[in-house]
């Protein structure tokens, strides 16, 4: 099984109690229907900055209103589980993407930190590494 994460992107936020009431319920609902799925209920996000990769920092324009994190056998399978996701009624749209396994990523980053650096770069430090 593969870990996706389902971003949100826009929607809208109940307004009275009644409501929020009502949306709590639905992902109360959902997170039972997901089952051992469910890897990080995730949370809300409020506010974003984009850095450039000159190191420019700006307001995001289009940044995830929230997150949460399944489990599924494949993309299809991940799809329809997140079809389920109580932010659809508020008017949010979700994009489900697959991560990458912990030990590939894992690899990954060995590598990165293990490579060595080039004149104006520097490397990563090691987990655990005094600061330098």
């Amino acid at each position: 099984m593969a870990n996706f994460l389902l971003t949100f992107h826009g929607g809208s936020m109940p307004e009275t109690k009644e409501a929020q009431d009502q949306v709590m319920a639905a992902w109360t609902d959902w997170f039972g229907t997901l089952g051992d799925a469910l890897v990080d209920g995730g949370n809300p996000i409020s506010q974003s900055k984009a850095i450039s990769p000159d190191g420019s920092v700006m307001d995001a324009t289009s940044a995830p209103s929230g997150y949460s994190i399944i489990k599924a056998n494949d993309l299809d399978s991940a799809v329809a589980l997140a079809k389920g996701c109580p932010v659809l009624a508020g008017g949010a749209a979700v994009v489900v993407s697959e991560t990458f396994p912990g030990h590939v990523a894992s690899s990954w980053v060995g590598r990165l930190c293990a490579a060595p650096s080039t004149p104006g770069t520097q490397r990563a430090p090691e987990v655990g590494a005094a600061p330098r």
